[in-house]
């Protein structure tokens, strides 16, 4: 009863991967910041990214709207440059890295200036 799959369907499988089904080094772990929006109200935000052997793979949280967990499906991290896109939400974060420090920009309809921070790893 088992089907193989062609050539087109492979590569369908392939692009309905997410971008970040590939491995990005240095950004593993949770980070934490609050940006304020243009009217005024901070929103604390936690990024979780996790990397496996072959795949990393990221989720934002809104804290201060119910947690609400926002897909990270594409992240790119050339030098000190990091990039998260969020189609879902159309928002997107680029900023440059430095130790456990992310500076930059998160952009959802405006420019606002966001910083995240590391947490220290748990000894286990």
């Amino acid at each position: 009863m088992g089907r193989k799959l062609g050539m087109a369907g492979l590569l369908l499988m392939a692009l309905a991967l997410p971008a970040s089904a590939q491995k990005v080094a240095g950004l593993d772990g949770d980070w934490n910041g609050a940006l304020t929006t243009p009217s005024g109200a901070t929103l604390r935000l936690h990024l979780q990214v996790v990397s496996s052997a072959t795949a990393t793979m990221a989720t934002m949280f809104s804290v201060d709207q119910g947690n609400a967990a926002i897909p990270v499906p594409t992240i790119t991290h050339k030098g000190t440059e990091v990039t998260l896109d969020m189609p879902l939400v159309h928002a997107s974060f680029k900023g440059a890295l430095k130790g456990d420090t992310l500076t930059g920009t998160f952009t959802q309809g405006a420019d606002v200036p966001l910083t995240l921070t590391r947490e220290a790893a748990k000894k286990k």
